[in-house]
């Protein structure tokens, strides 16, 4: 059987952290690539016109500072209709898209999920911190 990795933790329908229900497969696969692709996008809206974006790059690599970060995930947020967590730190493009899909994982209405929390299996609430 599939195994959850740290890209797509359990779901609250999953049994248990090893098992993938039918809804993690769907939501993993049908948007990984829509995710890619909208992270590369914000991205390139910002860097400079010829910097090599790829998903292995950090914000570093291209230049990015915090204000800059800040108004990439905000787009994201808004394409994507869900918070990206404060505390996460996605280092490379791969790892904020990472965390979209964590967020994009079925699970309880107004839950922010972390990698952390969902190894813990305790999810947080939208007002908590």
């Amino acid at each position: 059987m599939a195994q959850h990795s740290r890209t797509f933790p359990a779901c609250q329908a999953c049994a248990s952290p090893a098992d993938l229900c039918a809804s993690c497969i769907a939501a993993a696969e049908a948007r990984r690539d829509e995710i890619d692709a909208a992270v590369l996008l914000a991205v390139a809206r910002h860097v400079d016109d010829g910097t090599d974006i790829a998903l292995d790059r950090t914000c570093t690599d291209l230049g990015i500072d915090g204000l800059t970060r800040a108004h990439i995930e905000l787009e994201l947020e808004d394409h994507f209709g869900r918070p990206i967590p404060l505390e996460a730190d996605w280092g490379t493009l791969r790892g904020l898209a990472d965390q979209i899909a964590l967020q994009l994982l079925p699970g309880e209405s107004g839950e922010i999920l972390t990698l952390d929390t969902v190894e813990a299996g305790i999810p947080q609430s939208e007002g908590e911190g």
